[in-house]
């Protein structure tokens, strides 16, 4: 569709509800807060607002080490929360960290989207690039899965907690591989990125993925596949029963 159809779809103000005094959405603030720049550019972009590249390299420049320093936290923190009900609540919010996985992956596309590129920031340099993005998201959803195994293995779960963990695991990992497959048969005339807080909870149907024809301005959103689409007032989530 048309990048201006596109922007009309979606919801600027779209984002989660957060539930005040819990650890978990505490430490998915910054996440969330990054997601939403992220839809922010990409929507100012499908409006119409020209992009400058130092844009894009602000944002990029502050979301990459960000990313680097928190995801080790985190992964820390999904091994020590293994209480009742914890477990399964860190995992659901991983589930949104797909997004900044992915992104940080494939993050020198978005300066496509830049009216202005840098010299040598052109489609074609993204596209050699794409191969590679695709091998790394492949071993990161091996890594993760071989975690997960290992946790189930351990067998400190309540059963409860066990088959949420499991749930998002999949989901999880069913949208790692499924960017990674598009990735491999992707135009030469496009980028792919992950979707955005705003588009995940969208008033119409959620993504999990974008595919733009820049130079067209057209945009493809690849449908939220897994079966469990995030809600905007964070309904459906496991480990929320008697909390």
């Amino acid at each position: 569709m048309r990048a201006e159809r596109f922007a009309a779809t979606c919801r600027r103000d779209a984002h989660h509800v957060e539930r005040r005094g819990d650890r978990v959405d505490a430490m998915m603030l910054p996440a969330r807060s990054f997601s939403h720049a992220w839809g922010e550019l990409l929507l100012d972009w499908a409006a119409g607002e020209p992009i400058t590249s130092v844009r894009v390299g602000r944002l990029a420049d502050a979301y990459q080490p960000w990313f680097e320093t928190v995801a080790e936290s985190v992964s820390r923190q999904l091994a020590r929360s293994l209480e009742p009900g914890a477990a399964a609540r860190l995992l659901a919010s991983l589930g949104e960290y797909g997004f900044h996985r992915i992104n940080t992956r494939v993050l020198p596309a978005w300066v496509a989207l830049a009216s202005e590129p840098e010299p040598g920031d052109t489609i074609l340099s993204w596209q050699a690039g794409a191969a590679a993005a695709a091998e790394r998201l492949d071993r990161d959803a091996d890594a993760f899965g071989a975690a997960w195994r290992a946790l189930a293995a351990a067998d400190v779960l309540v059963p409860a907690d066990a088959a949420a963990l499991s749930a998002w695991s999949a989901r999880l990992d069913g949208e790692l591989r499924r960017f990674t497959a598009a990735l491999r048969r992707l135009p030469a005339d496009a980028v792919l990125l992950p979707a955005p807080e705003q588009l995940r909870v969208r008033q119409t149907t959620p993504c999990e993925a974008v595919l733009i024809r820049p130079r067209a301005r057209d945009v493809i959103p690849l449908p939220d596949q897994s079966g469990g689409a995030e809600q905007p007032d964070g309904a459906g989530q496991p480990g929320e029963a008697g909390r």
